[in-house]
């Protein structure tokens, strides 16, 4: 409960901040990413606490927090889920189980624990709930284990994961935990991003998750910033594309942050500056407006129901004049979005697709 009022009143003040122009939507997502980390980090000893008086203390054991998605690139709002992996080891002598009244063994023992964490941040009580927690990013997704092995988790990332796995772990941070697992989960994280690939399965891989998406998802609605077309997933998709093509050569082109990654692929000369400056601008562009459309009228995208005041913020976030000055804007920034996922993805993918069926032929 004591962690539920102090993250209410965080969000109440980094609303408030956001609301009246004194910080932008960046800056409010990376705040929400701290306060989110907050309660990650202080909560797990208690839940640790509580655990191990059950079931005892795990010998050399170790657990750690992976943070994915808006949490993992810093770039939370006041609706996002908190997605997440977890990983443990065991170094102790005795890896088969516990020392407690009621011992469990190694993977039993991290699963109830992870599953425990999952509880005290999702649970409703009287002060409300936290976050709801996503964690099928996990190896294998829901048919697998809550909490991974480590060595399972890289022998997976290794061997098994398919490229829209690797597209998630660009994103991919430790956000709590044990320090010794937390930089060996990291550096299998970052050995895995940093291999060489086939460029041509690679971009085919990406383009064909993004239209399975837009399948699902897909919306002619400008105000659904994240799926539309010409949105913060094109986006994220191109970054993340160049990330896993291009890191091996230039490592340093890893970052969580897609407005980073831009920027960075525009200092190693991967891609042309103009281009990824303009991308890394159209990113916080569209998380400026996301921020402040979360806050104030949660998931509703109905243009009609913005209030005055919503529409005034709008123009003031996108630093224009009216409202519809800010729709001129992004029904242009989301059209040169498109042209891009077009060039970077879009056709080198198809120009594949085509030279395989002429080879069928």
């Amino acid at each position: 409960d004591a962690a539920r009022r102090w993250t209410h009143d965080r969000e109440f003040q980094i609303g408030m901040q956001l609301l009246r122009g004194m910080i932008p939507g960046e800056d409010a997502g990376v705040a929400l990413s701290n306060v989110a980390e907050a309660n990650l980090n202080s909560l797990l000893p208690y839940v640790e606490e509580e655990f191990q008086r059950a079931h005892g203390i795990m010998p050399g054991g170790e657990f750690v927090v992976v943070g994915l998605g808006k949490l993992g690139g810093r770039e939370m709002t006041f609706s996002s889920d908190l997605d997440v992996l977890f990983i443990y080891r065991s170094t102790g002598s005795d890896q088969s189980q516990s020392a407690g009244p009621r011992a469990l063994p190694l993977s039993q023992y991290y699963g109830r624990l992870s599953q425990r964490l999952v509880t005290a941040l999702s649970a409703l009580t009287p002060e409300g709930k936290l976050y709801e927690i996503d964690a099928r990013l996990r190896p294998s997704g829901d048919a697998s284990p809550l909490a991974s092995e480590v060595a399972g988790f890289a022998a997976y990332q290794n061997k098994s994961a398919w490229s829209w796995e690797h597209m998630a772990l660009t994103r991919a941070r430790v956000v709590a935990g044990t320090p010794a697992l937390a930089a060996d989960a990291g550096k299998i994280i970052h050995d895995v991003l940093v291999r060489p690939r086939d460029a041509g399965q690679l971009v085919c891989d990406v383009a064909d998750m993004r239209e399975r998406i837009d399948k699902e998802r897909f919306s002619e609605n400008l105000w659904k910033l994240k799926h539309v077309r010409g949105g913060l997933l094109d986006l994220e998709f191109i970054a993340q594309y160049f990330q896993l093509r291009e890191a091996y050569r230039y490592p340093q082109i890893i970052a969580a942050e897609t407005d980073r990654v831009f920027e960075r692929l525009a200092e190693c000369g991967v891609m042309e500056s103009d281009a990824a400056l303009d991308m890394a601008s159209a990113c916080r562009l569209l998380r400026r407006l996301q921020a402040l459309l979360r806050l104030t009228v949660g998931v509703s995208r109905e243009e009609k129901q913005y209030p005055a005041g919503v529409r005034e913020a709008l123009a003031k976030a996108a630093e224009v004049g009216t409202f519809e000055e800010v729709k001129t804007l992004l029904m242009e920034t989301q059209e040169k979005i498109r042209n891009y996922y077009a060039v970077f993805v879009n056709q080198p993918a198809q120009a594949i697709r085509d030279e395989e069926e002429m080879e069928k032929m």
